[in-house]
């Protein structure tokens, strides 16, 4: 055997490896939100509420980011991942994020910190776009456009749902480790 023939085997065998890790990672990835999301929607009685709030911010994200940034942005923040990702668009989605987190807890309850909850609504919304990008970049790891064909146009359920992916364990992690913020929910 040549020289070159064992460099390609052992290329071979490395990017499988590797293959397998991104793998396991992915796997991981989509269990903790998952799971996230399940014990979220069993905490005690805000969890309903909670996960509605979650949806609510996370698609008023994505939502304010694709239109506003698709209207008015223009400077890109990674061409190379996502280049249809603007600053105006992240900037416009955080907004729309906190005003709609704002909105949804004044038609389900009574009373909450304003102040609170924007701050919390724009990190849910961070938490989104990230997950974004992180979506983006396993394609881009793998040559790939869309996670799936399930539903034409949209790139696939992962797709879809690469938002929740991160801001569920974000929201949820939120409120395992500052209980007094399920006090907003009440």
């Amino acid at each position: 055997r040549s020289t070159l023939d064992r460099s390609s085997a052992a290329s071979d065998v490395y990017k499988r490896q590797i293959n397998i890790v991104w793998m396991e990672f992915a796997y991981l990835y989509v269990v903790i939100a998952c799971v996230s999301l399940i014990e979220l929607r069993e905490l005690t009685e805000i969890g309903r509420q909670a996960v509605i709030w979650l949806f609510a911010v996370v698609w008023a994200n994505d939502i304010g980011a694709y239109i506003i940034g698709r209207k008015f942005g223009s400077t890109r923040i990674t061409p190379r991942i996502s280049p249809g990702k603007t600053w105006i668009g992240a900037f416009a989605g955080l907004f729309f994020a906190a005003l709609v987190g704002w909105g949804v807890m004044l038609a389900f309850f009574k009373h909450g910190n304003i102040i609170t909850l924007i701050f919390i609504s724009i990190i849910i919304a961070i938490g989104a776009q990230i997950g974004d990008f992180l979506q983006s970049y396993f394609k881009r790891q793998f040559g790939v456009k869309d996670s799936g064909t399930i539903i034409p146009g949209h790139g696939g359920v992962l797709d879809r749902s690469d938002s929740i992916l991160l801001s569920a364990p974000f929201m949820f992690f939120a409120l395992i480790f500052n209980p007094e913020l399920t006090l907003l929910w009440k």
